[in-house]
């Protein structure tokens, strides 16, 4: 049982390792693309509920990198941008305790120095025993698990009206890793995950998974 136990654990660790890993993430979009858009430079738009650190700018040059695999490209100095790129993410974080269900275990019986003197002198009771006690008892075992799940919301809008064009929400959960080290190992695949089948059905959750490379 303890060695089913350690497997169970460095399984879950595996997860993380980068070594043969799928990443699943669950995504919904919903889009009103149109089917006639020529124009698609963008820009990025500064998150209000987010700051802006080394870290997420990083992850949006990532987003940049799938737009200009589906045809977009990014405005610069001389092209005027007609949509508006927002991208936001949070990571929910928690410690829980997995308890693994009972299993029973049989140790060795005391016997009582009374019970010798009563057994010599033939008055054993074979039904019942009061000076037997068994040390036969249940066990479990449990661990500690750090539970992190991180969210990436990505939108994508006409600047000329503000209208919504493309909404994309992915929701990652890990178990046993750091939440930084979760978020900055996991969040290239949830980046890709939003645009996998761009711009896909509207409206329809679904599950993305992708081979993590070594």
């Amino acid at each position: 049982m303890k060695f089913r136990t350690f497997s169970l654990l460095f399984f879950l660790s595996l997860t993380l390792s980068g070594c043969g890993a799928i990443i699943r993430s669950e995504v919904t979009v919903f889009h009103q693309w149109p089917t006639d858009i020529s124009e698609k430079t963008f820009v990025f738009d500064s998150p209000k509920t987010q700051e802006v650190d080394l870290e997420y700018l990083s992850y949006q040059k990532l987003v940049a990198v799938e737009l200009k695999h589906l045809g977009f490209s990014e405005a610069n100095e001389t092209t005027a941008p007609k949509l508006k790129v927002s991208m936001e993410y949070r990571v929910t974080c928690c410690n829980t305790t997995i308890m693994q269900s009972p299993y029973f275990i049989s140790g060795p019986r005391i016997v009582w120095p009374t019970y010798y003197r009563a057994h010599r002198l033939g008055y054993r009771a074979y039904y019942y025993d009061p000076f037997w006690m068994d040390r036969s008892f249940f066990e479990y075992n449990q661990w500690e698990s750090t539970y992190a799940q991180t969210q990436l919301h990505i939108d994508i809008s006409e600047i000329a009206g503000g209208k919504k064009l493309y909404e994309a929400t992915v929701d990652n959960a890990d178990v046993n890793a750091a939440p930084a080290l979760t978020r900055a190992f996991v969040m290239p695949y949830i980046i890709r995950s939003a645009f996998k089948d761009f711009p896909g059905k509207s409206g329809v959750p679904h599950r993305v998974q992708i081979k993590a490379k070594d």
